[in-house]
């Protein structure tokens, strides 16, 4: 099967990354030309990519360390100019709209992957319980490997998986912490505002 010429180009491409401070935190993000290879917040190492020593809830220190072990190589720095963490600022700045016409690359299986398709179908301002998302993507039995495939996200934002709800409409399961979650659903009008909103940055 012959190659893609725009795959060939662009991996010869250097991968860029750059923080951002944000209304939930640090953010930080990287790419390749276009791409979107990751994106991480403050949180949980929930896939585990960093060891005891490391600090998890540095979201450059395990960006860094997946994109070297996805990718081959540490990311170099990139511009708070290019069009990625541009977008990303756009993002918090009020246009909840500005990451759905991004292309990602995340590095997963097969089903993973599927998973992660699915959840960019999921509109700004609405949430699908996790049910919902297996049963899109064709695993309707599958829904607590769904959940793991969710919890594997490595480019959050990008891939919205704080749009994936309990069965019930609770909010559950997200590593950037339930602050956050709430905070970028209100964000996006997905659910009502709280008398008291939550300080996910503190």
């Amino acid at each position: 099967m012959a190659s893609n010429p725009n795959q060939s180009c662009r991996a010869m491409l250097p991968i860029e990354s750059t923080s951002l401070e944000s209304p939930i935190g640090k953010i930080a993000v990287a790419w390749r030309g276009p791409v979107v290879l990751g994106l991480e917040m403050p949180g949980t190492d929930e896939r585990g990519e960093l060891g005891a020593r490391d600090r998890p809830d540095d979201p450059a220190l395990r960006l860094e360390t997946y994109i070297e072990k996805h990718h081959g190589a540490a990311p170099i720095p990139g511009s708070d100019a290019h069009a990625v963490p541009t977008a990303v600022a756009s993002y918090f700045d009020g246009n909840p709209r500005a990451l759905e016409h991004f292309q990602v690359e995340p590095s997963g299986t097969a089903f993973q992957r599927r998973i992660w398709s699915v959840l960019r179908e999921i509109p700004c301002g609405e949430t699908w319980t996790y049910g919902q998302v297996a049963e899109r993507a064709g695993r309707r039995a599958a829904a607590r490997a769904t959940g793991g495939a969710i919890g594997a996200n490595p480019c959050s934002l990008f891939i919205p998986c704080h749009r994936v709800v309990g069965a019930e409409g609770e909010l559950t399961g997200f590593g950037g912490g339930l602050d956050r979650k709430i905070w970028l659903l209100q964000h996006e009008s997905a659910i009502a505002p709280r008398s008291h909103p939550p300080s996910p940055s503190s």
